[in-house]
């Protein structure tokens, strides 16, 4: 019990750090997905038989009533459907590929920034489609058109759509595309319809397979356990052949000794027994203690007043690799 306790104790404190981080990402992603979106449309939408009253959120969108009055929506941006058109305000994330079809520019020119994707920080330029007009000046009119869309592709500059509305067909590109976890720059307002969700955006489909994060401290703590286990095993070994032979030369000189016992017998229990008898070798309280540090960390960092910027402080996602902040030296 003694080498097994610690060894317990170990893994249920990883469990709870991992368990508590994998929450603490579980409800940021149930953020993410409850975010409101303005939908427009002139009939109530109805989300699990609850309506989403417009008087709760023109609280926080007045303008609403200026720009596009009774043709909006508010619902989650989980609920969003290929095929429905959103309104999205000025730095405002796209909750979802979106294929533009006017802004607030006269031009029709509106701008994002897709940090989120490709880590870059200068705007790229969205101009919609001149034939398009599914939002007039003047009455601000929907109409109904078909969209059909290629098959969803991680490339960021590959797109290829067409609209076909009242017998014309208009072709779309990457220059109408506004992907998800863009953000909206220099523009007032844009209207798109909704061409992919969930899965198949260019956001998730550029996004690699979680995997597990090592700090160079862990790496080379961890070679060092190997080799102290090497060095552990040869020890027992060691000591198990001089036991067996031990006692093969002595037993019949001691009266105490089990001369019954084959020699490999007492190779393998002796084994294991210097097995028990040496583990405190490894040095299971140093991990422990690198666990619960690592976990306050966490805290330290997420109450740091240096890193309070715009009304946030900083989020932690992980405390895996906290010691690789310090090779940090920009920040975009």
């Amino acid at each position: 019990m003694s080498a097994v306790l610690p060894l317990v104790f170990v893994l249920v404190v990883s469990m709870v750090r991992e368990g508590i981080e994998d929450y603490r990402r579980y409800s940021d992603d149930r953020v993410t997905n409850a975010q409101p979106v303005r939908l427009l449309s002139a009939e109530p939408v109805h989300l699990h038989d609850l309506e989403i009253k417009k008087e709760e959120t023109m609280k926080n969108y007045p303008e609403f009533d200026t720009n596009f009055p009774n043709c909006y929506n508010i619902i989650r941006s989980q609920d969003l459907k290929v095929g429905q058109v959103v309104l999205i305000y000025k730095d405002e994330i796209f909750p979802a590929d979106l294929i533009l079809l006017g802004t607030s520019d006269k031009e029709n020119k509106a701008y994002i920034e897709t940090a989120m994707l490709d880590g870059e920080k200068n705007l790229k330029k969205r101009i919609a489609n001149p034939n398009i007009n599914i939002l007039s000046q003047k009455d601000r009119v929907l109409f109904h058109a078909k969209v059909k869309c290629e098959r969803p592709t991680h490339e960021l500059d590959k797109f290829g759509a067409s609209i076909i509305a009242r017998n014309v067909k208009v072709s779309i590109s990457d220059k109408q595309l506004l992907m998800k976890g863009a953000k909206l720059k220099n523009t007032e307002w844009v209207t798109g319809v909704v061409a992919f969700t969930g899965k198949q955006t260019k956001l998730i489909l550029n996004t690699n397979k979680g995997r597990v994060k090592q700090s160079r401290i862990e790496t080379v703590m961890n070679r060092l356990i190997v080799v102290i286990l090497g060095i552990q095993m040869v020890l027992c070994i060691f000591c198990g052949v001089c036991a067996a032979v031990w006692q093969s030369r002595n037993k019949d000189d001691h009266f105490y000794i089990e001369s019954d016992k084959a020699a490999g017998t007492t190779f393998v229990i002796s084994f294991f027994s210097y097995f028990l008898l040496l583990n405190t070798l490894i040095p299971i309280s140093l991990i422990v203690t690198l666990e619960i540090v690592k976990f306050m960390q966490l805290f330290f960092m997420q109450w740091d007043v240096f890193m309070y910027r715009n009304g946030y402080f900083a989020k932690v996602s992980t405390c895996t690799i906290n010691e690789e902040l310090g090779q940090v030296r920009y920040i975009f």
